[in-house]
């Protein structure tokens, strides 16, 4: 009885630490990712942070795992468009006419480089 309960408090512990690393990993990747920066910078923003992130979810793992696993899944399926919906062509065309008259997308004039 006594090792059944520490094997599964052992497990819970276990499970925990490695979705608390995934999740610090994942949060450093990110930050990384939209600031490419020295890691000094990211040690004085953000690391405090997720660390507290990561924390959490690693003492709710059972419920932040499938969201990290079934997160990129759920979102493709859930924000999916159907097959073969390029949008209607009278959509477009307002569109286009927009544009022209806003002088905006390949309608922008030469000299302003924000707008190309």
């Amino acid at each position: 009885m006594l090792l059944t309960w520490i094997g599964v408090i052992g497990g819970y512990g276990l499970g925990g630490l490695v979705v608390m690393r995934a999740v610090f990993e994942q949060g450093r990747a990110r930050f990384r990712r939209t600031t490419p920066v020295e890691t000094e910078r990211f040690d004085q923003q953000e690391r405090q942070h997720i660390e507290v992130v990561a924390l959490v979810a690693g003492l709710l793992w059972i419920v932040v795992l499938p969201a990290i696993v079934l997160g990129r899944l759920v979102a493709r399926l859930g924000l999916a468009r159907p097959r073969g919906s390029g949008g209607d062509p009278v959509s477009a065309g307002r569109i286009d006419e927009l544009e022209r008259v806003l002088s905006m997308g390949p309608y922008a004039p030469v000299d302003d480089p924000v707008e190309r």
